[in-house]
């Protein structure tokens, strides 16, 4: 996995601010930020 998205993992689930999530987030590509969104909905609520 490439490392810029163990770091929005990680900033989310450390609680970083929205501003940072999102500016992260911008980066990735459709296929990337559903796994993201994914996980985030699997793992993190």
């Amino acid at each position: 996995m490439p490392s810029y998205i163990c770091g929005v993992l990680a900033e989310t689930y450390d609680g970083s601010s929205d501003e940072i999530r999102q500016g992260a987030l911008s980066f990735l590509d459709e296929r990337l930020f559903e796994s993201v969104v994914g996980f985030e909905n699997s793992y993190l609520q």
